[in-house]
């Protein structure tokens, strides 16, 4: 043999020997990571994860905040066909189901077209675990909507999504005004913290303590009267309230019924209802300083139930303490956040009556 030789033999020995002792990379290997949802459930996330089902709505607003929204191949069927203003990107994109928590239901055939990595859901849509588990979707628990724990889902999210950066520019906005909030309020006495009734989407359903509008109105410095019941949806009835008077009523009511939201720009279905609030038949002749005083307010329901509760509780506090706070106009920084995040110049009618 020539050198040339020697030399193409010896090449083809070491390429053996390195292949005999070097790792092999395994051909389809999928990296991924491990969280753990609103749940408490341990789940394992593809990564990078990019074909995802979002069951709840609300998530959809976070997704937007965080760049990712290229990401989302399937949503909620009322999304699907147009029915929310904030969310109009998605209009056209493929219905999966409607509900929502222990209510949710997915169309399975869709799903299984789709073929998706994840599927998000509410908090308390588990079960849907078990129907999914055989077509191999990695189901996530999540509900971005309540105050304690929104900053800690938003985080896992972008953790998921790989928007890490995103996340904490989104949870740094809205964590100012609810120090602001805190600031501001730190010195209030418990005695002095007006009494609230709280009424969410009919006549004499109130919010328990840990519910949405009592997380709101507590972090705003209120006393919500129907704290003391067990049930965080508790039915009352009219003497119940009129025993307890009130210093502030507010009612939480979906956009369907009394328009308002993003883009309304006409109060009337919201000042229909507080008419209809203060002129109960039932209150009449009776002490209601509610009422005797005018501190009766409609809220949009998206401000106790989605990622925008923080405004919920800005507004909220204005509100209960309007010298307080008389710097401050919530629905600026509601502008704000919906130009910033979301990409949406226009305003909208969120509380009503308007705060001075």
């Amino acid at each position: 043999m020539n050198n040339k030789m020697w030399f193409l033999v010896g090449a083809i020995i070491a390429c053996l020997i390195a292949s005999a002792v070097l790792p092999v990379p395994q051909v389809g290997a999928q990296k991924t990571i491990t969280i753990v949802d609103s749940a408490g459930r341990e789940v394992e996330i593809p990564q990078p994860l990019e074909r995802i089902a979002v069951h709840y709505p609300n998530l959809l607003e976070v997704i937007i905040a965080l760049d990712a929204e290229e990401t989302v191949i399937g949503v909620a069927d009322s999304v699907a066909a147009g029915q929310d203003k904030i969310l109009q990107r998605f209009s056209g994109k493929p219905g999966i189901g409607v509900g929502a928590g222990p209510r949710a239901s997915v169309n399975i055939e869709k799903l299984t077209e789709l073929n998706p990595q994840v599927l998000l859901v509410m908090s308390g849509a588990s079960r849907l675990e078990k129907e999914l588990e055989p077509l191999g979707i990695q189901v996530v628990e999540l509900s971005c909507n309540e105050l304690d724990t929104l900053a800690q889902e938003i985080a896992l999210l972008g953790k998921m999504l790989g928007r890490e950066k995103e996340a904490q520019q989104y949870v740094a906005f809205f964590q100012t005004y609810l120090e602001l909030v805190d600031q501001r309020l730190r010195d209030v006495k418990e005695e002095e913290k007006p009494r609230v009734y709280l009424e969410f989407f009919s006549d004499y359903t109130t919010q328990g303590r840990g519910s949405p509008g009592d997380m709101v109105v507590s972090r705003a410095g209120g006393n919500n009267v129907a704290a003391i019941l067990r049930l965080p949806f508790p039915a009352v009835n009219s003497e119940w309230v009129v025993r307890q008077n009130p210093d502030v009523i507010i009612r939480a009511q979906l956009p369907m019924f009394a328009p308002s939201g993003y883009m309304v720009t006409d109060p009337s279905a919201m000042d229909k209802l507080r008419g209809e609030i203060m002129e109960r038949p039932e209150w009449k002749g009776k002490e209601m300083k509610a009422v005797e005083t005018s501190r009766v307010y409609v809220i949009n329901s998206d401000l106790w139930t989605s990622p925008r509760v923080p405004l919920g509780a800005l507004y909220t506090a204005k509100c209960l303490y309007p010298d307080r706070f008389q710097d401050v106009d919530p629905d600026e920084v509601h502008r704000e956040w919906l130009r910033k995040f979301y990409g949406l110049e226009e305003g909208g009618i969120w509380f009503w009556p308007e705060l001075e």
